[in-house]
């Protein structure tokens, strides 16, 4: 098909064009009505190592930093943390509402919590934080008596209630549903008239004889 195809397409089935799309905004927007809101609070860890301070030792301590807070990230989800927190807030935390994660080439560890209060989404996040700084120093202390750990975690950053739900998204969810319902009743226009085959111009009839009518016709 060529453009003014598309265009003589859109203006015979621009109606049912047009309702598809209205449809297809309406379903999105009543998903997004009645999805439950969900918030989520992140709150930030600084992890260093101790070192006697030369220029050779302090680099070797960042470069341990990057490689443990890789593995540091995985420890959220974990019974020491998810029960501590629980105890500490008096609710079951569910792991899966807690997730972390390290920023390329930093030694910083985000943790992330979700709820459907943006108080307790926060108050999640900072619990988590703070224990998993408490599980890093003794998971990393040596076992000899009257050593200390290498390596230390601090929270940098505490969480806050946010102001905005991540999800849904009404705007995002408007627009797919609009594109979707483009995308539909074109299609469904293009369906109908390719099972269309009735003769409604003499066009169309050139087009099957080949451009040739019968004597009989002129």
């Amino acid at each position: 098909m060529e453009l003014q195809d598309y265009v003589r397409l859109l203006r015979k089935y621009w109606m049912q064009i047009g309702l598809t799309i209205v449809g297809s905004v309406a379903i999105a927007l009543v998903v997004t009505t009645i999805t439950p809101k969900t918030y989520t609070a992140e709150s930030q860890l600084f992890v260093s190592t101790s070192s006697a301070g030369t220029t050779s030792e302090l680099g070797i301590g960042a470069q341990f930093s990057a490689q443990r807070v890789k593995t540091y990230t995985l420890l959220v989800t974990t019974l020491q943390v998810i029960d501590n927190v629980s105890a500490q807030l008096g609710f079951e935390v569910n792991p899966d509402a807690v997730s972390a994660e390290s920023p390329l080439d930093t030694v910083l560890v985000v943790v992330s919590a979700k709820d459907g209060d943006p108080q307790v989404a926060a108050g999640i996040a900072n619990a988590v934080a703070r224990r998993l700084a408490v599980l890093i120093q003794d998971l990393e202390t040596p076992l000899e008596e009257g050593n200390m750990s290498p390596v230390k975690a601090s929270v940098v950053q505490t969480a806050i209630a946010p102001l905005a739900p991540t999800s849904p998204r009404p705007l995002l969810n408007l627009a797919l549903g609009f594109l979707l319902g483009a995308a539909a009743g074109v299609g469904i226009a293009l369906l109908r008239e390719s099972l269309d085959v009735t003769l409604k111009s003499l066009d169309d009839v050139m087009a099957i004889t080949g451009g040739k009518i019968g004597r009989a016709h002129v």
